[in-house]
């Protein structure tokens, strides 16, 4: 009787900045640095109990710059501290056509000694997560705007394009048809929509650049509303523009773990 082997061959890829790089139908810059996980191996520890906390990390930047990872605000009761991260922060990649790479991050968790724990029987000591990068958003598809003589212009009509990336959301509004040599507005509006805040000042560029005038180069966000600025388009030349608005800005998420430590007497 013939015996069939089932031979199962396994490769593992190693490639720089990527613990798990995954082939997916989705967009470069359609999210942000999206935290996968953050979990801890117990929530519930009791005197001298040890635990590892995991926090995973998928990137859909085309580039980015990791600042920080850290576990902070641990409280009283708990002992923390860091394994490291595989890849390191600095050595994250940025996304390509179908790849988003990966980084997974681990902290040893340990629960004092019980001569320790007075006065309660139980506490909750939540735990913070901070990660802080420098992320960007683009729009992918240009905001279409027509400049034509003026002679030629019977009517106008409003035409807007709307983007984000999960962190941010930014939208162009503008008229169209435009009178060559005479310029006309172009509305620009930012709101964060994500987990997280902006730390620092946005700093941005445009695309023609020789089209937009009096436009921002930085500026701060506003807490609790949006960020808008009115400038110009103009071009001395008739035919379609493509015309592009992007932002640098510097990201920070800070969600929370809850573990409760037990205490026996």
């Amino acid at each position: 009787m013939e015996t069939k082997h089932l031979v199962i061959l396994t490769i593992i890829l190693i490639t720089s900045g990527c613990v798990n790089e995954t082939q997916s139908s989705e967009d470069i810059g359609e999210k942000g640095l999206e935290i996968e996980e953050f979990s801890i191996t117990d929530d519930r520890l009791r005197p001298q109990q040890n635990a590892v906390i995991t926090a995973r990390f998928k990137n859909y930047h085309r580039e980015i710059d990791v600042d920080e990872v850290e576990i902070f605000n641990e409280g009283s009761n708990l002992e923390v501290s860091k394994n490291g991260c595989t890849p390191s922060a600095d050595d994250l990649e940025g996304a390509r056509e179908g790849v988003y790479p990966e980084i997974q991050c681990t902290w040893n968790v340990e629960a004092p000694e019980e001569d320790e724990l007075e006065g309660f029987r139980e506490r909750s000591e939540p735990v913070k997560l901070r990660v802080s990068y420098s992320g960007a958003l683009e729009n992918r598809e240009a905001l279409q705007a027509e400049f034509r003589s003026i002679t030629d212009i019977e009517k106008t009509s409003r035409v807007s394009k709307t983007f984000s990336n999960n962190e941010m959301e930014a939208r162009m509004t503008t008229e169209t048809p435009i009178a060559k040599g005479s310029g006309n507005s172009m509305e620009l509006q930012l709101r964060n929509i994500g987990p997280g805040r902006i730390e620092g000042s946005y700093s941005f560029e445009y695309t023609p650049d020789e089209v937009f005038e009096n436009c921002d180069s930085e500026a701060s966000p506003r807490i609790g509303s949006e960020w808008s600025t009115v400038c110009t388009i103009s071009s001395d030349s008739e035919g379609v523009r493509n015309l592009y608005f992007s932002t640098d800005y510097k990201y920070v998420k800070e969600p929370n773990l809850d573990i409760t430590v037990v205490n026996r007497r």
